[in-house]
């Protein structure tokens, strides 16, 4: 499957990481959620949902949730996911 995606990109296969994000430790899901791309999306409400999952996931781990909440919220919006 990586190597199929790599084709589909056009870049080498050691470019390509394939992630179950649901057993990901919360450090690779929040580098994920920063710098990955989405490549394909079928579904954009299901994709908003799961990117929101995550980032509460993510900022569940810290003292400073709400503060943090709203700045990813306001990111995810200008992104348009």
């Amino acid at each position: 499957m990586i190597k199929d995606l790599a084709d589909v990109l056009g870049v080498p296969v050691d470019k390509v990481d394939l992630v179950d994000l649901g057993r990901t430790p919360n450090e690779l899901v929040y580098v994920v959620l920063r710098d990955g791309i989405l490549i394909y999306v079928v579904d954009w409400d299901l994709a908003r949902k799961l990117i929101a999952h995550m980032y509460v996931r993510v900022l569940g781990e810290t003292d400073l949730d709400y503060v943090y909440y709203r700045m990813f919220r306001y990111r995810i919006s200008k992104k348009h996911y």
